[in-house]
């Protein structure tokens, strides 16, 4: 991709970064959402370790004495239980910077808002508009390509500016987001570059001392178009099961553990896809990594609690050859291999996943 370009106004923006960043924040966060929906609705600021709410009435909100300046979420606060057998919906949000002066957001809903002009939000709208100009000149792409089209374009911009506030906290969020943590798995080398470039300070904060850490362990995940490793393991019901069992057919393999929230929350939407693609080639083999004391009525427990139809296989140890053999250091984790045994894709969670099997079963 060719490098984007960087005007003079740009170049001033990134220069003041190191200004503002030492300065001491007291600043305010206000904003007007006019859609009636929303009136008496409690919403919650993040930035960084920083977290206030508030509630909007008469279509107004105000946060008062922020003091972090950086990438900023406001949400929706959605008080329904999270559980392992209904899916749980994205909380309505809104993402953009702030840069230690007032900023002002108003528009009808989260999905319709203006942020007001600051020197690190006017950065970040020039990648967002990057992005939009590569998405309107492709607009055969698919929702899967047009992610990573988007990636693509964030990376690029990180490559060319390491100095910058904006690069580095978008940095971070390569580890937090589905579609972003599996580009930044592919690309790992191009990320490892870009943390090497960035500055001391962004490597002395608490998420900058962590980065070599995930780097390294990503490098070890097996990489896109390799051959899927075999194993053999003991299924749930008592069986031998053989990954080569199923070739010929897309395999989305899943590890998770009983004691692993995160990998139980997506039981539900797993137990809508296996319905839905499960006639068409498709087959889930979930790789439990329980282990230690009673590890086998935990994990059976679980299955039956989450009501799991699909093939479950584990050895029960601790830190079993198979999680070696894929290279990964956590759970959850999975990989997508193709009809011919190869990784086709990994870390597919969510929303990137439905879109991923949406888009292949469309093709096919």
């Amino acid at each position: 991709m060719k490098k984007l370009s960087i005007n003079i106004t740009l170049v001033a923006i990134i220069g003041h970064f190191s200004c503002i960043n030492a300065q001491e924040k007291n600043y305010s966060i206000q904003g007007t959402l006019t859609d009636p929906a929303l009136e008496g609705k409690k919403i919650i600021l993040t930035i960084s370790n920083y977290n206030d709410t508030t509630v909007l009435v008469n279509h107004r909100f105000s946060f008062n004495s922020v003091k972090n300046i950086g990438k900023a979420r406001i949400e929706l606060l959605n008080h329904q239980e999270k559980n392992f057998l209904s899916e749980y919906p994205l909380p309505q949000s809104i993402q953009f910077f702030v840069d230690g002066t007032k900023t002002e957001l108003t528009g009808n809903n989260f999905d319709d808002v203006r942020v007001s002009e600051n020197i690190l939000q006017k950065e970040y709208q020039v990648i967002l508009n990057n992005i939009e100009f590569v998405l309107k000149n492709s607009l055969e792409l698919n929702q899967i390509q047009k992610w990573k089209k988007s990636n693509e374009v964030i990376l690029s911009y990180m490559e060319n500016n390491p100095n910058s506030l904006v690069s580095q906290q978008l940095f971070d969020e390569f580890i937090t987001v589905d579609h972003m943590k599996s580009f930044r798995i592919a690309n790992n080398h191009r990320f490892s570059q870009v943390y090497d470039a960035f500055p001391n300070q962004y490597k002395e904060t608490s998420i900058g001392k962590l980065q070599p850490m995930f780097l390294e362990a990503d490098a070890k995940i097996i990489k896109i178009g390799q051959f899927a490793p075999e194993f053999t393991l003991t299924s749930s019901l008592g069986k031998q099961i053989n990954l080569s069992d199923y070739s010929g057919k897309y395999i989305y393999l899943d590890f998770w553990a009983s004691w692993c929230k995160g990998c139980r929350l997506q039981h539900p939407l797993l137990r809508r896809l296996h319905e839905t693609y499960k006639n068409k080639n498709f087959e889930i083999i979930s790789v439990s990594l329980d282990s230690g004391p009673n590890a086998k009525d935990k994990w059976l427990k679980a299955i039956t609690d989450d009501k799991l139809t699909w093939t479950q296989v584990s050895d029960l140890s601790f830190r079993p050859p198979i999680q070696k053999a894929y290279g990964f250091l956590t759970v959850p984790m999975n990989f997508l291999i193709d009809p011919d045994g190869k990784i086709l894709a990994h870390n597919l969670h969510g929303e990137y996943l439905e879109n991923y099997l949406r888009t292949l079963f469309l093709i096919q």
